[in-house]
């Protein structure tokens, strides 16, 4: 047994099998082998067929999850590593680790699973050699592949994947279509045979009633994944994001390398696909040494105005005096010039938005369109120089007074050689003036992103090794980072906690402008079970002003108030926005449950779903516990039982729900707040109205 201690992590690594053999000829014919998770529930078996061809099942106790499935890739110069291999050796261990991580959904993380390594090597004079690592854990299965430093494969171009999910049956499906470029895409409810391509997280539930959801994890150096209906027959194959529109090639890379963990996460109810740790878990171990800077925590913003159209994120006056010095522009902008009066990012207003945060216990303010580049139709920014009526200076130190920070805004309009080419001093700028967090942006509609004249997917390799890159820049400057526009979530806050949450998703800000009509009531409780599986979501919740008449009269958020509340227990993050203006806060006793919910929890327990219809989600901070629940566009009443409260201790439950007047339609804003006495045998009612929801702060009685 081998112990391993640090500051922040206590792991077992406990080696209870390790064999490593050689299998002759005749035994790699029928050789197979299995490896079983700790609880003995999920089983993986490998054999190779009769053209060597690397295949997998996955079983759940008797019940076949994933029916034989194959493995490989095809490289560039007709290289086929997906058939012709034969077994040399396998390893077996056990992994038993704790860890603590700087922030997330539960105070410590459990990596606990059973491993096997199988080494494979092709037939012929110029064999290659490929590794297969599986592990099985209690929550689901994962498995990659490593290509080993070898004579015969050095520099080499990745074309295809040509792994399977072979799904039994025609199970339920939860999706959005593969698009290499954005997740911003309505979800869809349909069979498996009707879903001709999916981004990942995919899910799904069977004939059997076992849930089950497809994704990746450790996402690295690589090319983000898809999924391919192949031929409309119910076998998924991994389809990789190209690097560029115009290329085949999906990868390329030399000896020695490891791709991403392919995983299955496997559950007999939804809501343990949210409790399930095992994307985190199959992430590198944190590589920031000093993580003292990061911090969750509320924020707000000058954002939303701009959303509604009230304000503007260009200053359409400024762009003659971009070429002047820092105190020339101040100096022309006190003579009159460079003022917009429409640009929200300007000094006064900044300063309205902190004495109203500051007050009711925020700690962020994020600030976007304060530097040139707006006025230029979102392009060609300059990521150093704000515009004339944002006083950087001055702002952050105003934001420190009053206990708070700025999060800066890097959007590139997909202009990313523009970006790169800043980088290093946008980064700088930002730590020498003591703004410790930024919003990434890299808006391009459905499209590629552009690097000097040529383009690249969002989800490709090249960008992926992009936005790994910012995220060192930043570590390195201790500057935390909320990407919007980028990669999904894969479980590398693990590794870089500094990546603090990721949009990937239709957020909130669709409700404002959507020509669709924004999000509908069921898009809340489908991501909880999609894409919040690969990690954190900045959805922005918190509107109260529901519908937009002074702004904009045909669009509006498709939510009771009370469910605007639940969003922050229901959907995670480590940040969370109190997005609304703070006009519509004011005098409002809602805020309170906002002032209150935390954004770092302990312990987190999904009481009840159905994916697409409800979700009821509780979480605990120190001695606390909050509870989220929210409905389609069903009115819905359940029972749920308290037994996650502490024994013998009584708690005051403050709840905020719809209330008998509520109506989605002609008053989405009524609710009621009640209080009452609460213990671990009671049974709470919970009703919700149309898109209605209801938000709980348990309070711990001494």
């Amino acid at each position: 047994m081998k112990i391993i201690r640090n500051l922040t992590t206590f792991i077992t690594l406990s080696l209870s099998l390790a064999v490593l053999f050689s299998c002759n000829k005749e035994s790699v014919k029928n050789f197979d082998t299995t490896v079983s998770s700790p609880d003995g529930k999920n089983r993986i078996e490998f054999s190779l067929n009769s053209d060597g061809e690397p295949t997998y099942q996955v079983f759940r106790g008797d019940v076949a999850v994933i029916e034989s499935s194959k493995l490989g890739f095809e490289f560039g110069d007709s290289i086929d590593m997906s058939s012709n291999f034969e077994l040399v050796a396998v390893e077996e261990n056990s992994i038993d680790e704790i860890w603590t991580p700087v922030w997330g959904e539960y105070a410590e993380f459990t990596n606990k699973a059973e491993e096997l390594i199988l080494t494979l090597t092709q037939k012929g004079a110029i064999a290659k050699e490929m590794k297969l690592v599986f592990r099985a854990y209690d929550d689901g299965i994962a498995f990659r592949f490593e290509f080993p430093e070898q004579a015969n494969l050095k520099e080499f171009e990745i074309l295809d994947e040509v792994t399977e999910f072979r799904l039994v049956g025609d199970p339920t499906a939860w999706w959005q279509k593969a698009q290499f470029d954005s997740y911003e895409l309505r979800y869809q409810e349909t069979k498996l045979s009707e879903m001709p391509s999916a981004n990942t997280p995919a899910t799904f539930r069977t004939q059997d009633s076992l849930y089950l959801s497809i994704h990746e994890a450790a996402l690295t150096d690589f090319a983000g994944m898809t999924l391919l209906n192949k031929d409309s027959s119910n076998v998924l194959v991994s389809q990789l994001v190209p690097i560029s529109p115009d290329s085949p090639v999906k990868v390329k890379h030399a000896a020695p390398m490891k791709t991403p963990w392919r995983t299955v996460q496997i559950a007999e109810t939804a809501g343990a696909l949210i409790e399930s740790q095992m994307i985190v878990n199959l992430n590198e171990p944190n590589k920031i040494e000093d993580t003292s800077w990061i911090h969750p925590a509320k924020y707000m913003g000058i954002w939303w105005e701009m959303h509604l159209n009230k304000g503007t994120w260009e200053n359409k006056n400024a762009a003659d005096l971009e070429h002047l010095s820092l105190q020339e522009q101040k100096d022309a902008f006190k003579a009159g010039k460079g003022i917009d009066k429409k640009h929200a990012a300007n000094t006064e207003n900044v300063k309205k938005y902190i004495d109203f945060a500051s007050k009711h216990e925020m700690k962020g303010l994020l600030v976007e369109g304060w530097n040139y580049g707006w006025e230029r139709g979102w392009k060609n920014f300059n990521f150093t120089t704000p515009y004339p009526d944002f006083d950087m200076q001055e702002l952050t130190k105003y934001a420190q007074d009053h206990d708070m920070f700025l999060i800066g805004h890097h959007e590139t309009g997909g202009d990313v050689g523009v970006y790169e080419d800043q980088l290093e001093d946008a980064f700088k700028y930002y730590n020498e003036n003591g703004v410790p967090a930024v919003k990434t942006g890299y808006v391009r509609g459905e499209g590629p992103v552009d690097i000097h004249g040529k383009a690249y997917h969002h989800h490709g390799q090249r960008m992926v090794q992009h936005y790994r890159r910012v995220l060192e820049v930043a570590a390195k400057n201790k500057v935390m980072v909320v990407g919007h526009e980028i990669i999904k979530p894969t479980g590398v806050r693990r590794t870089y906690p500094n990546m603090l949450s990721r949009e990937c998703v239709r957020g909130q800000e669709y409700n404002a402008w959507d020509a669709q009509g924004g999000n509908k009531p069921w898009h809340t409780t489908v991501i909880p079970f999609t894409r919040m599986l690969g990690g954190p979501i900045d959805f922005t919740p918190g509107i109260f002003n529901l519908t937009f008449d002074e702004y904009r009269p045909d669009n509006r958020v498709h939510t009771t108030l009370a469910k605007q509340l639940a969003l922050y227990v229901v959907i995670y993050s480590p940040v969370q926005m109190a997005a609304d203006l703070p006009e519509h806060y004011e005098g409002n006793p809602a805020f309170q449950f906002i002032e209150n919910v935390p954004v770092n929890w302990d312990d987190t327990k999904v009481l009840d779903a159905e994916i697409g219809n409800y979700v009821v989600t509780a979480r605990k901070n120190r001695n606390d516990w909050y509870l989220g629940a929210i409905t389609d566009e069903e009115k819905r009443s359940l029972e749920i039982s308290l037994d996650f409260l502490d024994e013998g201790a009584t708690y005051e439950a403050v709840i905020y729900s719809d209330s008998e007047k509520t109506d989605l339609e002609n008053n989405p804003t009524a609710y009621e707040i009640r209080n009452q006495k609460v213990s671990k045998s009671d049974i709470l009612n919970i009703d919700m109205k149309e898109s209605g929801g209801q938000a709980i702060h348990f309070k711990k009685l001494k």
